[in-house]
């Protein structure tokens, strides 16, 4: 059964909803269980990841982000500082690649019970714990997904895919109209939260540096003037 939705939008987190004063703890559809619904997670080392991009519009205002389908209103709402999110081609037959969240998107998303949207070190500890030695630059084959899933050729598929956090290469979008779509098929994002001397950045994974095809995925640093599928971590 899918879970639980109210005018349309999923609520995400225990005070959402209310009977009077009440905060509704569970909802169930006979003996089944609709909310809140755990999302799908993998423990890699210290971090519980969730393992599928996000689509959770839900504001930690608890009001609802606005979903573009058009550049044009991708760069009005970014530019005037709007959170908003879309989905690849401004599509939502392509929902399974996940939502792409702007910059205002990330910085004010409600996530799932128990995460958070994760910062630098997280990601940083996350690669490092699964990295394979004696490559240069490291080999991050463990953060990605299935070799089919990618545009290049897999020479090395050793650990490929082995950590379960499965980034999808969906590439990322930027506010540059006659191709806000960049990167798909060759790399995989997710947004990290400022903390510390970091600012919001887009970390992930790539099968490409310049022209040269890559054997590996490699960890990749881009713009937060992009947009961005996301995940979200906590502690293990």
């Amino acid at each position: 059964m899918s879970d639980l939705k109210l005018n349309g939008v999923t609520p995400n987190g225990i005070g959402k909803i209310k009977l009077g004063s009440t905060d509704v703890q569970k909802v169930y559809s006979g003996s089944t269980l609709v909310w809140p619904l755990n999302p799908s997670e993998v423990t890699i080392c210290d971090y519980t990841w969730t393992t599928t991009n996000s689509v959770s519009t839900l504001l930690t205002n608890g009001n609802n982000m606005v979903i573009v389908n058009n550049y044009s209103d991708y760069a009005f709402n970014t530019n005037q500082g709007v959170p908003c999110a879309f989905y690849y081609n401004f599509n939502i037959a392509n929902s399974a690649y996940g939502l792409y969240y702007n910059q205002f998107a990330m910085q004010q998303i409600e996530p799932p019970v128990g995460f958070r949207v994760p910062v630098l070190d997280d990601w940083n500890k996350t690669k490092g714990c699964v990295a394979l030695t004696g490559y240069n630059p490291p080999n991050y084959n463990a953060l990605g997904t299935s070799s089919s899933e990618w545009n290049w050729g897999v020479a090395d598929t050793t650990s490929l895919g082995s950590s379960g956090l499965n980034i999808l290469p969906v590439g990322r979008a930027v506010l540059f109209p006659s191709s806000p779509f960049r990167d798909f098929g060759e790399s995989g994002f997710i947004w990290t939260k400022a903390s510390g001397s970091f600012i919001d950045q887009l970390v992930g994974v790539t099968g490409v540096s310049g022209s040269i095809t890559l054997p590996y995925l490699q960890e990749v640093a881009s713009s937060p003037q992009s947009a961005s599928p996301m995940r979200f971590v906590k502690d293990a």
